[in-house]
This record gives C-alpha cells, structure tokens and sequence, in this order.
C-alpha cells in the first residue's frame, strides 16, 4: 500500500469515519422516533420494537404490524442476496479467477449464511464472513438493541417524574446521565484497551510500515465490533433527545444561541472534524504515533467526529443565519457561522434525495458482488488509471441502478434473481 502523496488525499485515506456518520444518524433517529412513539402509547413495546428493527418495515397510514408485512426491507432483502450469491452466482459468468474471487459471497455464504440471519456475523465466524462489508449491519443492530437502556432514561426524563425532594434532582436525570457516561466508558475503555494492548494502529493506515496481519488484526477487534462504534451511536442519542425536548417547548422556554456564539461553535466543530480526518496523516507516511497516543485517537476520533455532526444537525434545526449582517464578513458568515446553516438545510432538505435515499440500503447490499462479478470475470491483465476507474465505475453504477430500482420495486425473490442473472450476462457482453 502506497501511502498518501498530498494531505488532501487524506480525505480518502480516512475516510472510514465516513461509516460513523451513519450509526451517529442511527441514534439519533431511534431516539427521536422511540421517545415520539413511547410518549405517545405510554411505554415501549419492546416486541415491536426489535421486530420492527429485523423487518425494517415501510411504515403506512394504519402504522400496523399487518398492514406492512408486505413492505419489509431490512433482513428480507438481505437474505434474497444471500440466498442468491450461495447459489446461484457461481452461474453467472466465468473467468480465469472466478470461483476464488467470489469465495466469500459464494462458499462463506453457504456455511455461514446463518450468522448473517441472527446479526452476529461480526463475532461468530469472522474470519470467513458471507458478504463481509454487512458488518455494518450487525453492529448497527446490536447497538440498536441496547438503546432501550438509555431510551426509557430519556422518557423518564422529559415525562419529569420520580423526583428526589431531598435533593432536588430527578431520578430520570440520574438514570439517563449515568448510563450514558457508563456506555462511554465502556466503549471508550475497550477501544482504548484493545488498542494499546495489543498495539494496533489508530486507524487503518495507508503506508509500508504497518503489516497486513495487523490491520487484519485492528479489523477483527476493533473496527467491526460495537463495543468500539458505540461512541457515535450515543452522540446521536443524545442529539435526538435534545431535538424531541426542544420540540416539547415553548417558543420562549428554547435556549437561543447568540451570533458569536453560533460562529464559534461552526468554528469549532470544523476543526475538530479536520483534526479527525488530517490528525493521522504522518502516521500514513510513515511516522508512527505512540501507542498510547494511537490508542487515545482510536477510541476519541469517532466519537468526536460525530459531535461535530451534532452541531451540523442542531444548527440546521434552530436555524442560526442573517450574521453577515452582524459580522459584516459575507466568507465567515456562509462558511463558519449560523449563516451557513441555512444554506446546508436548504441542501439536505432538497427533496431530490428522497428517491435515491430509498436505493441506497438496496446499493449497499448489492454492489461488493457487481465488483465481484466485474473483477472475476476479467480475462486479461490490466492496469488502474483514471480513466479505467471513471469509464468502469460508470458502467458497475448503471448496473447496479438498475439491479437496486428492480429489486425495491419487485417482492418475488424468483424474477429478481431471473433479472439479475439476465442483466449481468447482458451487461457483461456490452463492456468485453
């Protein structure tokens, strides 16, 4: 592996921290929707709860169990391409490294399609993973598991009861503030410990010091584990409670910040995101931190990455602009003050994504097995430029278009399979 020539190519070289903005999204969503839905039926229903998550229901008008069971996306769709790549796919093309190429969406998925089933892939036969990069899934799931601990807190809390008169405080703000800094520890401590125990790098790293066993050894302990990810999990909790307990108030009971003091926190949040993503740059060269320092990164940089998208969220939703007026300084006021808030909120509201946000799950699932079917089939040597990546890259996304719009449209695992068999074939003929 070659390390980065310039700094900005760090943003590729780091950009795993990329995967954190989703279990920080994650958090703050199932907070925000649970505590909606708890305040609103009284309690969790925690069967629903966890049977909603495996489904990943649609949700419709009636909101019921029995109107959705045609809607589900989650662990049906997962194990459709499961089921596919098991069987089916070793028939799709050929090529001169085929079967081992496709080892671990075909062998790994017959023996151990199981542990994808019960979320436990990341854990139980790790090393020999069907359809590796759904460990995201895994230990997105395990964290959802053990939010109810902090969202029964959070009900607590902003429901106001169980007061301690003898000390004025509630016992929803104990509850809620002590198992979130328990499950900080906890994720803090273990990542921390791992990574100075058994001296693993801060982050993968991009360079010819650090070998290949031991970033295969930092991927297994630490990267996929969410003991590891929880930090940016509890992040987003934490947001999402705060936007469900500000939405519950008045006009006046709501906290305003001033002008200096959005622009400060825009400021803020901006370097700590650089810190984050350019912290590990010599370390990609060659000069290695020491452990205690790569172990420090390892188990904060995640978790202040998420913090800086907390502010992106909380910005947007209180809407800090109209600073330039103030500040007379048109740059700072778009690029680091409440100013820019508006226009970022403009941007992530733009209704354009709504259908592309409906493919990505489908995406995400599909296309490690387009890039096998693209790179095993290939029958000659070639080399990486970039134009082979633009001019390739733009054929697997058409492919993989195609195949992820039929695959949201269609509920019969039959002619999905028959489609994706067919459009692979075809594609196939057109690019070689």
């Amino acid at each position: 592996m070659s390390a980065p020539k310039t700094i900005m190519t760090q943003l590729l070289a780091n950009g795993t921290f990329s995967v954190d903005s989703f279990f920080f999204l994650s958090g703050l969503l199932v907070t925000y929707h649970g505590i909606r839905r708890m305040q609103k039926e009284g309690s969790l229903n925690l069967p629903y709860f966890y049977i909603h998550r495996f489904f990943r229901y649609v949700a419709r008008p009636s909101h019921t169990l029995v109107a959705d069971a045609g809607c589900c996306r989650l662990t049906p769709l997962m194990m459709v391409v499961i089921g596919f790549c098991a069987t089916l796919l070793r028939h799709v093309t050929t090529g001169p490294d085929w079967l081992h190429t496709i080892e671990s969406y075909d062998l790994w998925c017959r023996d151990n399609w199981w542990t994808n089933l019960l979320y436990l892939n990341n854990f139980i036969h790790r090393e020999q993973m069907c359809l590796s990069h759904t460990w995201y899934s895994a230990v997105d799931f395990q964290l959802y598991a053990i939010s109810p601990i902090v969202l029964y807190a959070i009900s607590s809390l902003s429901r106001g009861v169980l007061v301690l008169r003898e000390r004025g405080v509630r016992r929803g703000q104990v509850w809620y503030f002590a198992s979130m800094a328990a499950l900080f520890c906890i994720t803090t401590g273990a990542t921390f410990g791992l990574t100075l125990g058994y001296n693993l790098p801060a982050v993968p790293y991009f360079n010819n010091i650090t070998p290949t066993w031991l970033l295969n050894e930092y991927y297994g302990l630490v990267y996929i584990k969410p003991y590891c990810r929880l930090g940016p999990f509890l992040v987003g909790l934490a947001t999402g409670a705060y936007l469900q307990r500000r939405a519950a108030q008045s006009e006046e009971e709501r906290a305003n910040l001033r002008g200096w003091q959005s622009a400060l926190l825009w400021l803020l949040a901006g370097l700590l995101a650089m810190a984050v993503i350019f912290g590990m740059y010599p370390a990609n060269q060659g000069r290695l931190p020491p452990p205690a320092l790569a172990a420090a990164y390892s188990s904060l940089a995640r978790t202040a990455w998420a913090a800086g998208l907390a502010w992106v969220v909380l910005a947007c939703v209180m809407g800090h602009a109209g600073l330039a007026e103030q500040w007379h300084l048109l740059f700072i006021s778009i690029m680091l003050t409440g100013g820019g808030a508006g226009y970022v909120r403009t941007i992530l509201s733009c209704r354009v994504f709504a259908p592309l946000g409906r493919l990505t799950y489908a995406a995400y699932l599909i296309h490690p097995v387009v890039m096998a079917v693209f790179y095993g089939s290939r029958e000659v040597v070639f080399d990486f430029d970039v134009y082979f990546m633009i001019r390739k890259k733009k054929k697997i996304q058409c492919l993989r278009l195609r195949f992820t719009e039929k695959i949201d449209s269609e509920h019969q695992s039959s002619s999905i399979l028959r489609y994706y068999g067919h459009i692979i074939e075809e594609e196939m003929e057109n690019t070689w």
